[in-house]
């Protein structure tokens, strides 16, 4: 069955910037003038895919630690959605080998 993805509020998301990321032993997050770009709007949503070494997320205002958060594994792909969640996103490494994350980010038109 094809998945369906239904726009929210009838408008289209739309990829505007995107950024990797090196998490090692201090809780990091996006870049702060990349997901809230002086001029347009601010992302929206955030795809996430970890390429390297084990971590460990937050996007509650939580800081992750090694023990603390939700666990990303390598491979494994996160979608985060709504203003506040994406500029409040931290992870940090679980382990001795940092993560590389590859992030998108989406915003309305």
């Amino acid at each position: 069955m094809p998945l369906s993805i239904q726009p929210i509020t009838g408008a289209d998301l739309v990829a505007f910037d995107h950024e990797a990321v090196t998490v090692a032993t201090t809780a990091i997050g996006f870049t702060t003038g990349t997901i809230a770009p002086a001029t347009g709007r601010p992302a929206h949503r955030a795809l996430v895919t970890l390429e390297t070494g084990q971590i460990r997320f937050t996007y509650d205002s939580t800081t992750p630690s090694t023990t603390v958060g939700h666990l990303l594994e390598i491979g494994d792909t996160l979608v985060i959605e709504g203003i506040s969640n994406v500029a409040a996103f931290r992870a940090i490494r679980t382990g001795a080998t940092s993560g590389a994350i590859k992030c998108t980010f989406e915003r309305f038109m």
